[in-house]
């Protein structure tokens, strides 16, 4: 069970990408979230992950965990891949 669950928000995506946003009134939000991440890898049994925090670190509260980034399917069509980003 999260300890820090209050104010964070987490979407899984095809079992393998964790995104997790959170820490917003936190007066260190980037030690609040690296406590989030410890918490769920603790819940998960501390698998090994991939962990991307934002290129200029003006963006604490956010946090993309990958899970077996070996097992990701990946797709080499690049223009049906473009057509079908939703922004």
């Amino acid at each position: 069970m999260l300890s820090v669950k209050n104010n964070v928000d987490i979407k899984v995506v095809d079992n393998h990408i964790v995104i997790i946003k959170g820490g917003f009134k936190s007066d260190n939000p980037s030690e609040y979230m690296d406590n989030v991440v410890k918490d769920i890898l603790k819940s998960l049994g501390n698998p090994k992950y991939n962990e991307f925090i934002e290129n200029y670190l003006d963006n604490p509260w956010v946090r993309i965990l990958i899970f077996d980034f070996n097992g990701i399917e990946f797709d080499n069509n690049f223009e049906d891949i473009i057509k079908n980003i939703k922004i």
